[in-house]
């Protein structure tokens, strides 16, 4: 069968397939491949296709667990996916004919798709532009342009593009440019960097909503806001932002134009910087600054740094003899400079001598290889591990993990490479290379260093992130996200596959704990990608319970129902008792804002589960989920049992925050039956606890039942106290239920005060919130207390309104507020106030 799609002739009948891996690099050419492959078919109809997809099925393929809708089969044809399973867009392959060769080479096709989605995806941003390096030099008539175009247009956006070739010094003038711009009192409310990755020997550019992220980010815009918006509504948001900020915006080693295109913005007085190796000849409105060589004036001022018996001044024709082997780029000019300095009794034509013998190639420049071999065994061998790392940026601990040195001639390598300018330093303690430094470092390891031995520096790499993740905590929230996009990288290298398993899974808790949703999935996208390498269901059902957790709390709770319907057919498959009472548990937290009921049987239907095989934390778990929805619906006795119960788990099991949390609920419970003692005496218990072992997320949980139960002893003043530092507290980690529920509790306390102005504030802030959320038990809450505020300032018709709302919130879930609210909305039928 002959295919031709995007230009070629993608498989034929011989015994092996042709394939044009280049022409398929995105989930849009899988699209088209398949749009192919039907045509090829004779375009039969998507039913069709299905209908002959069920029927593969039914020959039990291993990893091919349901059948997919039509109208997901409809969607894998059509452009504009963000996920793919490549078992689908296999089974759709099979079913339009193509052969067992077609269908493996398809197969190494998504995977290689999918891998560089997700790798776009990996983009570390800086809400501050880095000082350039100590290397500087000249470039005046370049920074006085930039400086002028940038004042001319104060009432507009101004996009300079500077180009030019490797290693002639782009970055640094961006990075000088936007100091200038900085001391003339340009751009000192927003400066924002990112390194777009366009020429990356070994990285696929980076995608430009990645870049929009983390830009929000630093923008002040919470991550929880952030994901809760789509890509269009986040770059609106971002040029909002932006808008008459007085803003520097370095855009450094740009792709092309549409990259580009994406990260600008209309904003008054904000100044953009793009450095790319390409002519962006379609940026419109930009104003494109094409670099040339170092001029040799500026070459040789850039030498005499280095020259401390002043040769370069004496020796003017060697001196030019040698601006001219180093290209007049500043870069290789840096690193002969090095040699100057580190010999000062060689002749200036010695050190021209020496570089004409080193033949240049491709990767390794003369003036590398000449600084790379003034470095001692330890220092080479230091220089070409760190090339594979697969990461950007190095930290002492990393390059210790993965150099196996000691600290402290790790600390002496750094320090040298520093000095000879192969390694750069542009945050205290972060070390990276230059793309063309990187590019000949990996070029020695490939040569040098065993295969063997590079695997294992890469396992010792993998196995200290494994380490520091287990004892994370939350002040370790710093170092988590500075290594993230490291970590990120490590998950897309070729081997280890156990290790990097385990990395994901990790990782994907911890970030899903700190509300980096997007960051998350792609955690859980590669873990499904190892279980479809590896042929693990267990893992891929353990991935797919990944995703739907992230669909979960982004609020599609459809969604993530149907994947865990999918995970509980795997695990009951594969005879995973504790897996189908955890996914069974996940189904009822997919429907407890919604149905109460259901959420109960589903809680107990896996505490049985639990029970059955002795496994006595998903037992804890279960009776916490009951629990919850004991206190919610006001049965505060049968709330009590379920917290003792828990308690004495915990207990037994050791577990110091189960321990507290237990204690918590108990304290929550004795609150509803006016236990106001116990129940302050068993919060200051859960308190301790979990002030000790450091969980800011149990102490803000705690603070916000204290607060209910101080509010019921009669001490508003405290509770708000406790409240707003459970505020505070939720926002630092994007505990978001976390911020509604204080926000919820402070207009209740400013409602009692008659602050209604504040109390109207407060439960606006938490409506949003849940509504964001999809909690429609506590949007009653929020709902009733705006319609007491209402009331309080005696527009009854507004109350009303808001009180019909609650109730209809609440009457499915049987919250206690129901007949409070039928009998207020009864007795105001007149439009008398309460």
């Amino acid at each position: 069968m002959f295919i031709h799609g995007l230009g070629t002739a993608l498989f034929t009948l011989h015994t092996e397939p042709v394939v044009k891996t280049q022409n398929v690099l995105n989930l849009d050419d899988l699209a088209g491949l398949l749009r192919q492959l039907r045509a090829s078919a004779g375009n039969p109809s998507f039913r069709e296709i299905q209908r002959r997809v069920r029927v593969a099925r039914k020959q039990n393929h291993p990893l091919l667990d349901a059948v997919p809708s039509l109208s997901t089969v409809y969607a894998y044809f059509r452009n504009g996916r963000t996920r793919v399973d490549p078992e689908v867009v296999v089974a759709i392959a099979a079913a339009l004919g193509a052969t067992d060769e077609d269908i493996q080479t398809i197969r190494q096709l998504c995977q290689a798709v999918l891998d560089r989605f997700n790798r776009t995806r990996i983009v570390s941003t800086k809400g501050d532009i880095p000082a350039p390096t100590d290397t500087f030099v000249g470039r005046g008539v370049e920074r006085r342009r930039i400086a002028q175009l940038a004042n001319e247009s104060r009432d507009q956006a101004t996009v300079i593009v500077i180009e030019g070739m490797a290693g002639i010094g782009k970055s640094e003038l961006a990075l000088r440019a936007a100091q200038d711009l900085a001391e003339a009192a340009r751009g000192a409310r927003v400066r924002l960097y990112v390194n777009l990755r366009g020429y990356d020997p070994h990285e696929p550019p980076a995608d430009p909503d990645a870049v929009v992220r983390g830009f929000l980010s630093h923008l002040g815009m919470p991550n929880f806001k952030i994901e809760a918006l789509n890509a269009a509504t986040r770059a609106a948001r971002y040029r909002e932002l932006l808008n008459a900020r007085d803003a520097v915006v370095v855009l450094d080693n740009a792709f092309d134009a549409e990259q580009v295109r994406h990260l600008l913005a209309p904003s008054a007085g904000t100044v953009f910087l793009v450095t790319t190796r390409r002519r962006l000849t379609d940026l419109d409105s930009a104003h494109r600054m094409q670099l040339d060589l170092l001029p040799v004036n500026d070459a040789l001022t850039l030498l005499n740094r280095y020259d401390p018996a002043d040769r370069v001044d004496s020796a003017p024709q060697s001196a030019a003899q040698l601006v001219e082997l180093c290209r007049r780029l500043p870069l290789e000019l840096v690193a002969v400079g090095r040699q100057l300095s580190g010999k000062p009794e060689w002749e200036l034509s010695d050190h021209v001598e020496r570089l004409k013998r080193i033949p240049p190639s491709e990767v390794s420049r003369p003036a590398l290889a000449v600084s790379y071999a003034s470095l001692r065994p330890d220092e080479q061998r230091v220089f070409r591990q760190l090339s594979i790392h697969p990461g950007r940026e190095f930290t002492m601990d990393t390059v210790v993990a993965l150099t196996d040195l000691g600290r402290e001639a790790t600390e002496s390598a750094l320090r040298r490479l520093s000095d000879e300018h192969l390694l750069s330093q542009k945050e205290p303690g972060r070390y990276d290379f230059h793309d063309s430094i990187r590019e000949y470092a990996r070029w020695l390891a490939d040569s040098d260093e065993p295969v063997s031995r590079q695997r294992a520096a890469i396992e010792r790499l993998l196995v200290y992130y494994l380490d520091r993740l287990a004892g994370f905590s939350d002040v370790d929230v710093t170092w988590f996200v500075a290594e993230r996009a490291n970590m990120l990288s490590c998950l897309h290298i070729g081997t280890h596959d156990e290790y990097r398993v385990k990395l994901a899974s990790v990782m994907h808790r911890q970030l899903r704990l700190l509300g980096h949703y997007a960051t998350a999935r792609l955690c859980s996208n590669q873990l499904l990608r190892l279980a479809y390498r590896g042929g693990d269901r267990s893992v891929k059902a353990d991935a797919l319970a990944g995703l739907a957790e992230i669909d979960r709390l982004t609020g599609d709770h459809d969604a993530a129902a149907e994947l865990l319907d999918e995970v509980l057919t795997i695990r009951t498959e594969l005879g995973d008792r504790k897996g189908q009472a955890d996914t069974i548990r996940g189904l009822a937290q997919t429907i407890v804002g919604r149905d109460f009921d259901t959420a109960s049987q589903r809680y107990r239907r896996a505490l049985d589960i639990h029970r059955e095989i002795g496994n006595r934390v998903g037992e804890a778990e279960n009776l916490w989920g009951l629990l919850e929805i004991d206190l919610n619906v006001g049965d505060f006795s049968s709330a009590e049992s379920c917290a003792r119960q828990v308690i004495g788990i915990c207990e037994d099991l050791g577990s110091q925050l189960g321990w507290a949390y237990g204690l918590s609920g108990l304290a929550a419970a004795l609150t509803g039956q006016r236990d106001l003692d116990g129940a302050i005496d068993n919060f200051q218990r859960a308190w301790r606890i979990c002030e000790r072992i450091g969980n800011r997320r149990g102490m803000a949980y705690i603070l916000r039942g204290w607060a209910l139960a101080t509010v019921a002893a009669g001490d508003t003043g405290t509770a708000s106290e406790q409240l707003h530092r459970a505020l505070s507290i939720c926002t630092d980690i994007g505990d978001r239920l976390g911020q509604a529920e204080s926000y919820c509790g402070l207009g209740d306390i400013c409602l009692a005060e008659s602050d209604l102005a504040q109390a109207v504030e407060h439960y606006e802030h938490a409506l949003d919130i849940y509504r964001e959320i999809h909690d429609r038990p506590w949007q009653a809450q929020a709902l009733r207390g705006l319609g007491n505020a209402a009331a309080a300032r005696g527009d009854v018709a507004v109350a009303r309104d808001y009180w019909s709302q609650a109730l209809e919130m609440a009457e499915p879930f049987r919250l206690p507020m129901v007949t409070e609210l039928r009998d207020t909305l009864k007795s105001t039928d007149d439009g008398s106030p309460q």
